[in-house]
């Protein structure tokens, strides 16, 4: 792959030397900056309105998948990433088959939000393996950013503040998944979008500034 189709199809990040970097600026951009992630909750709010309007699971899947096609074409012609804009449509698109698949009321409405469900649970479950197996994943994270060394696994206090965040992180998956699953077990599809965007972004800017309380006074500043 080029360099132009590496930054324009992936948002890849060239540092100084003229070799892909991973930043956290970088991964930014590679979901499409700020705009990429407020656009990723308008598709299920959407579907979550329209469904708690009309009770119709087929017109609830069309103007989410509607909106997401309109956002990325809008993603593409700011110049974001392509594969941010592609795999958004096409993951809004299987959440409209999911929810439509089985009919066109709450049962099947509910569906939408399976994949997010399930994401939830395995990021929450690998999260907790990897401290499990004394691997966490916080940890080969900061070192990726090259906020710790690479021999951080040989510092006592680098494990154990890597493990506690680690937990922590999985904590809020977690919590997502307290908030989610009575809700759909419920077929309570029009409050499920509302709800998995009201502990989404706010949610994960609050973990990721706790984590910085937590991780400040161990960490070097990034290179």
């Amino acid at each position: 792959m080029s360099s132009s189709a590496g930054e324009r199809w992936l948002g890849l990040t060239k540092g100084t030397d003229g070799e892909y970097v991973v930043t956290p600026a970088s991964m930014l951009r590679s979901i499409g900056g700020v705009f990429g992630l407020i656009e990723s909750a308008i598709p299920p709010v959407a579907f979550s309105v329209t469904f708690g309007i009309w009770s119709n699971a087929w017109l609830s899947a069309i103007v989410a998948l509607s909106l997401a096609l309109v956002l990325g074409v809008v993603q593409v012609f700011r110049k974001k990433p392509v594969m941010n804009a592609i795999a958004s449509v096409v993951g809004i698109g299987f959440a409209a088959f999911l929810a439509t698949s089985g009919g066109n009321g709450a049962e099947s409405a509910k569906n939408f939000f399976l994949p997010g469900l399930i994401t939830n649970a395995v990021w929450a479950v690998g999260l907790l393996v990897s401290v499990a197996i004394r691997r966490p994943a916080i940890g080969f994270l900061l070192a990726t950013f090259e906020a710790i060394g690479a021999d951080w696994r040989s510092d006592r206090l680098l494990m154990s503040i890597t493990r506690r965040v680690t937990v922590f992180w999985s904590g809020l998956f977690l919590l997502r998944l307290a908030a989610q699953l009575p809700l759909y077990f419920a077929n309570e599809a029009a409050w499920l979008g509302i709800v998995k965007s009201a502990i989404g972004l706010p949610a994960f800017a609050l973990w990721i500034f706790l984590s910085w309380l937590m991780l400040k006074r161990t960490i070097q500043s990034p290179r």
